[in-house]
């Protein structure tokens, strides 16, 4: 073979090596890339769980209003009662139970009364409050005797 040949030959592997040792991430920074993003998540975990907690404890208050409302206009537009019966754990309005467990696990539900009726008037016999409460978050639903319905 020529010199010439052997020299570009030369130089080419040694540009080939040379360029395989710029690729890629050395373990190094790979640890601290992990450890970086190990930091973050430990950060915003307890931030998440709360804002879950938030959202369901908001969510089933508001689909508990919407029960109670629709309740309202079923008692007026058909002339008749509607019961809703409450325990810690769901509510039953007219034979359709809601668990409160679809919308988180530590949901529970206190009233002053086990059931309220809404009357062909839209009126409200053992009316009251009720709180949805998750540990951090407490939710208070209020109906008044003429049957409406607020998230306090």
């Amino acid at each position: 073979m020529h010199d010439w040949m052997q020299i570009n030959i030369r130089t080419s592997c040694e540009l080939q090596r040379n360029s395989r040792k710029d690729q890629g991430f050395s373990l190094i920074e790979m640890m601290v890339v992990i450890g970086i993003m190990a930091i973050i998540a430990a950060i915003a975990l307890p931030t998440f769980s709360e804002w879950r907690q938030r959202a369901a404890s908001q969510t089933a208050a508001d689909s508990l209003v919407a029960h109670l409302k629709q309740a309202r206009i079923i008692a007026i537009s058909e002339s008749r009662s509607v019961t809703f019966a409450f325990t810690t754990s769901d509510y039953t309005m007219d034979g359709r139970t809601v668990e409160l467990s679809e919308y988180s696990p530590v949901l529970t539900l206190t009233t002053a009364n086990a059931s309220w009726t809404f009357q062909s008037r839209g009126t409200v016999v053992n009316n009251g409050d009720i709180t949805l409460a998750t540990p951090s978050l407490t939710k208070i639903i209020s109906v008044n005797s003429l049957g409406r319905t607020f998230i306090q």
